[in-house]
């Protein structure tokens, strides 16, 4: 697994969820339910799109995201992730959005490591947050 990802889920997962008691997602009423959409198109600026699976809490709310962008395919997900499952940030109560970069997995267009992705990322969080089950935090 990447270094840069290992790091920055240990991050979420000590300075995020320790707060986790202090919302409205503790532990008496932690979400039941969730739901699980593959390959969600995301449109880019090019005209390029990108595809993700979103994991949310399925309560009919508004809720946080995190975006998660990588350039290996999203399928494998589960075997990667161990506990910092985005089914687990899910009952937290956030929208986790995994995506494919572009050019890999289930994306359209080339994969290119150091060009696009700065643009793309942008563009990601910007449709993430105007989704109606976001409350606009990302």
């Amino acid at each position: 697994m990447d270094l840069l990802l290992v790091k920055t889920l240990y991050i979420i997962q000590e300075f995020v969820f320790p707060f986790a008691g202090k919302s409205k997602y503790n532990k008496e009423k932690q979400i039941r339910r969730k739901s699980i959409e593959k390959d969600v198109e995301i449109p880019m600026r090019d005209g390029v799109t990108l595809r993700a699976d979103l994991y949310r809490p399925d309560d009919g709310e508004k809720h946080p995201a995190l975006v998660f962008r990588s350039p290996y395919e999203k399928e494998t997900l589960d075997r990667r992730w161990g506990q910092l499952s985005p089914v687990g940030f899910a009952k937290a109560g956030y929208v986790v959005v995994y995506q494919d970069v572009r050019g890999t997995g289930t994306s359209d267009g080339d994969f290119s490591f150091f060009f696009d992705q700065g643009d793309d990322g942008y563009d990601t969080i910007e449709w993430a947050a105007v989704q109606p089950w976001c409350n606009g935090m990302v």
